[in-house]
Formats: structure tokens, C-alpha cells, sequence
């Protein structure tokens, strides 16, 4: 599986190589600010990093004004979530996102309009690209895409957007495992701050919570290394979200709440105590 390669007629058709002229096409777009000789493979050159292709407008300076970064990664189809994560954290966001094939171009499009109409996603986070060996960058067509168009539902751009992939990047990905692990250690090791946060893209912070965690972790007694295990629930599509522990207790009470994949897979949330 890990093999299969995503083709176009027969061959890799369009792919980008920074050594060549193509590099430059992708480069020239205005979209992404990349210096290809800085990208990077993983240890078995199966994958390769892009660190910093948009960096948050006011990244470094919460990132010393907070002890703790989000670090998350995702998946094209799921990136809109990100816009409730960063309404909610108020400190820095390194961002991992997977691509594939001209999945590279449309991630840049959508970027660009999550940053135009959402000033904290411009502000707080910091996007970082990865990409498979065998399905690289892709120059696609040209695309007449309005950053400005629907600001109020960022999903609706998305799938607009994700229609205009091509069936061999559609079947490369679905066989293809995503790399969940080297998407996290991407957004880990290009955090500023003392803390990690580490979460996926679809979980999303209490309100206020950068202050609330960055206050408790001031004042923690942490001498070596440390990890604190943050309880996640899911809630009742009907439900709120809930501005306070006491409202979630209340949900939880009310069952409309319930512990992380309770009912899927119990023995991944065993480190954490609900009962505290």
C-alpha cells in the first residue's frame, strides 16, 4: 500500500522538483513562501517537511507571552476545523498538514482565505506542509478562487474546494495510511514555547483555556519532564458548548456528554481520570 503511487495518465505527470523550473511555478503563485532548500526528509526519506510555509502573524509574540503552544496536524478534508480551535485558544498554533498531488495548491487557496476572513488564524498559527515520497506536489490547473467569497462557512469553501482534486489523488490517499505520528513530531518540534499541547485538529479547547492551562503551568512543579493528561469529551450535537467546567459536569450529569470514544474505544482514554 505504502508503494502505490498517485499517477496521472500513466506517470507522475506535473510533479514539482525544487531542482527544476516547476519548483518555481509553485513557488511564483503568491501563496506559500517556500525556500526548498530547506525542507527536509524523515530518517527513511519517505517523507518530506516544510516547516514554517506560513508563519502566524503574531506567533513569536504569544509564543513568549504563553508558556503553551497548540501542536496539531491534519488532513486537508478536515483543516476547516481549525478555525473553531483558534477562536477558542487564544495563544500560538503549530499547524501539520498532509498533501497530496495538487492538494498542494488547494491547501495554499484555502490557507489564504481561512487568513483573510479569520484575523486569529492569520495571528495565532503557523502552517506547515508534509508530503509522501510517491504522491508530491502537483501544478493542477489554474484556479479562479474568491478569498473573500462566504467567510461564514469556512466547511462550504472546503468542499468546494476538495471537488476540484483529481480521482488519482482521491484513490492514492484513500490506500494510502496517513502519517499521523510524523505530522505530530512536525508541529512539536516547530513549537516556541515550554509546553505542548497536543491535540487533533477536531478537538477543541475550552474558552479561555490558553490562560487558564498557561497560568496553571506557571505555577506547576515541574522539575524534569512532565506531562499533564487533559480530560476530552464529546458532547451532544444538540448540546452548547459549555463556557466552564461546572456546565460540562452539568452536560455530563445530563448525558449530554460523555468521556472520549467511551463507546468506540474505551482503553485509549485509560490514563485519564473522569472521576477527578
Amino acid at each position: 500500500r505504502q508503494n502505490h503511487k498517485c499517477t496521472v495518465n500513466g506517470s507522475i505527470s506535473g510533479t514539482v522538483n525544487p531542482e527544476e523550473p516547476g519548483a518555481k511555478l509553485l513557488e511564483n503563485l503568491g501563496v506559500f513562501n517556500i525556500n526548498w532548500s530547506l525542507s527536509r526528509w524523515d530518517s527513511k526519506y519517505r517523507y518530506k517537511f516544510l516547516d514554517f510555509i506560513w508563519p502566524g502573524n503574531k506567533f513569536l509574540e504569544l509564543s513568549k507571552k504563553y508558556t503553551v503552544t497548540i501542536a496539531t496536524q491534519s488532513s486537508l478534508e478536515k483543516l476547516y476545523s481549525i478555525v473553531q480551535v483558534s477562536r477558542h485558544w487564544t495563544g500560538p498554533i503549530s499547524l501539520a498538514v498532509f498533501v497530496a498531488g495538487e492538494e498542494f495548491r488547494l491547501t495554499g487557496l484555502y490557507i489564504s482565505y481561512l487568513r483573510h476572513c479569520f484575523p486569529h488564524v492569520k495571528d495565532q498559527i503557523s502552517f506547515h506542509l508534509a508530503y509522501s515520497w510517491n504522491c508530491p506536489p502537483r501544478v493542477g490547473p489554474n484556479l479562479a478562487f474568491d478569498y473573500k467569497r462566504n467567510c461564514s462557512d469556512p466547511e462550504a469553501v472546503l468542499s468546494e474546494l476538495l471537488k476540484l482534486r483529481s480521482t488519482q489523488t482521491i484513490e492514492w490517499k484513500h490506500n494510502f495510511l496517513y502519517p499521523q505520528n510524523h505530522l505530530r513530531n512536525q508541529a512539536r518540534a516547530n513549537c516556541q514555547t515550554e509546553y505542548i499541547y497536543l491535540i487533533d485538529v477536531d478537538i477543541i479547547p475550552c474558552i479561555g483555556m490558553a490562560d487558564k492551562l498557561d497560568q496553571f503551568l506557571r505555577k506547576s512543579r515541574c522539575n524534569k519532564l512532565c506531562a499533564y493528561v487533559i480530560p476530552v469529551y464529546e458532547i451532544d450535537e444538540k448540546a452548547g458548548f459549555p463556557r466552564n467546567k461546572s456546565e460540562m459536569l452539568k452536560m455530563a450529569k445530563n448525558k449530554m456528554a460523555r468521556p472520549f470514544h467511551q463507546d468506540v474505544y474505551k482503553t485509549a482514554q485509560s490514563a485519564t481520570v473522569y472521576a477527578r
